[in-house]
């Protein structure tokens, strides 16, 4: 579902809510997905955008922005997916920073 018309959007998922239907806003922080979206709506998970885990072992900053993100969720209620991990490394640093699940787990096909 995309959110191009803001309050309609709102009264069909709190609809949905009502019978149990949870969502989950994916790709946080690229295109529609934003804070204003977090702040007006409720997910039960919140999935990290690839672009966000592709240089965190390099890049502290990144790390922390990711750090920040899940403790954000998690007070919010919500658990967090990191999609897109391609390296071991970038594994155990999303377990570190508390990270619920993992999705796309690219390097793994290399050992098949």
């Amino acid at each position: 579902m995309t959110i191009d018309d803001f309050p309609q959007s709102l009264a069909i998922i709190e609809s949905l809510e009502k019978m149990k239907v949870r969502f989950a806003l994916d790709d946080f922080g690229t295109g529609w997905s934003s804070l204003y979206q977090l702040n007006h709506l409720k997910f039960s998970k919140l999935k990290i955008d690839k672009s966000f885990v592709d240089n965190m072992n390099q890049n502290q900053q990144q790390a922390i922005f990711i750090a920040s993100i899940v403790n954000l969720s998690h007070q919010l209620g919500m658990q967090v997916v990191a999609e897109g991990i391609e390296q071991l490394a970038q594994l155990e640093q999303l377990k570190q920073l508390g990270v619920d699940e993992f999705s796309r787990l690219l390097f793994l096909s290399s050992y098949h």
